[in-house]
């Protein structure tokens, strides 16, 4: 990260949001579209059901599950980070925080009950922070790489289903008309 933080380009799916009423808002719905959760790709699926891209990989002899971060844990990652910044060890604080807050299971066992969280740990930045430092002496950083390349294509996978949706979106079909 010694070129600065990553820049996030503007992206053209946005706008296709702008007068789309959201979940909750009593005009929503996609009456008069043809297209349903079931005609939508299996990522775009996910999104629209629970909001997440989350997968199941091999890792060498490991199976290995993950999922896309919120923002507030985006945020965390940030903010555990921090002691590293403008340092050698920023770029791998960064793969680091990014994988332990990602890694929901290995092996089958859920990746939380590998640590000690207690009934006051339910802070976003307590449990990334855990996540982070069990990470940390877990894996050699050849796994570390490995794991991160497998969460930036989970949001290249992301970003594509956002495309998809913002392309089936009923303010999408108003103005192809």
């Amino acid at each position: 990260m010694a070129n600065g933080p990553e820049v996030i380009p503007t992206v053209p799916w946005a706008e296709a949001f702008e007068n789309v009423p959201a979940f909750g808002d009593e005009e929503f719905s996609w009456e008069g579209q043809d297209e349903t959760v079931e005609n939508l790709s299996s990522d775009a699926q996910s999104l629209v059901l629970f909001g997440k891209l989350e997968e199941e990989f091999w890792l060498g002899p490991h199976r290995v599950r993950m999922r896309t971060l919120t923002v507030d844990e985006e945020l965390a990652v940030d903010l555990i980070i921090k002691p590293w910044n403008e340092t050698k060890g920023e770029g791998r604080a960064y793969v680091t925080a990014v994988v332990g807050a990602a890694l929901v299971a290995e092996n089958g066992r859920d990746f939380f009950s590998a640590m000690p969280l207690g009934p006051d740990d339910t802070s976003v930045e307590r449990v990334i922070r855990q996540k982070f430092e069990f990470t940390a002496r877990r894996y050699y950083w050849p796994v570390l790489q490995r794991l991160y390349d497998f969460y930036k294509e989970l949001e290249r996978r992301q970003l594509a289903a956002l495309d998809e949706l913002a392309k089936k979106s009923p303010t999408a079909s108003q103005s192809r008309n």
